[in-house]
């Protein structure tokens, strides 16, 4: 009888132990699938990270060039007014 129960309890402790490896593998293939999932996701993320950059110093020298065209424009329009102030004096 003491044989038996001890048998039980070496089976039971042997299930729990089991189950705990289980549970534990399973939460280790969980964690890994997350894993994978979040670096992809970082990958995507860095993608379009840098896809924004470029776009952003496209910006920024697209902004220069129209810069260069006003300061161009002005400098034109200064010119003209100076032209014609001088031919208004000589009118009167």
């Amino acid at each position: 009888m003491r044989t038996i129960l001890l048998e039980i309890n070496l089976a039971d402790d042997y299930f729990k132990v089991k189950r705990r490896f289980d549970d534990s593998e399973n939460d280790s293939d969980s964690k890994s699938s997350e894993i994978y999932q979040l670096k992809h996701e970082i990958m995507s993320l860095n993608n379009k990270l840098e896809k924004t950059n470029k776009e952003i110093e496209k910006l920024r020298e697209d902004i220069v060039e129209e810069q260069k065209k006003n300061v161009k424009l002005e400098t034109e329009l200064n010119a003209e007014r100076e032209r014609r102030i001088p031919e208004r004096g000589t009118k009167k």
